[in-house]
């Protein structure tokens, strides 16, 4: 994540920062994914991110 983060790739941090959230239950991991994939136009990542948060199953 360090390096996505100090990286001009968004779209990648964007997706790694959801995924991550998403394998570790991570509300606040993926807001911050979901936010870096709105940033950079990502609406695939944005869907992906809108509807782990709207499941909700085991997200602390």
């Amino acid at each position: 994540m360090a390096y996505l983060e100090a990286s001009p790739c968004q779209y990648e941090h964007a997706a790694a920062r959801i995924e991550y959230g998403i394998a570790a239950r991570s509300v606040a991991e993926l807001n911050r994914g979901l936010a870096l994939a709105r940033s950079c136009g990502a609406d695939g990542l944005v869907a992906q991110a809108e509807e782990a948060l709207e499941a909700g199953r085991g997200l602390r």
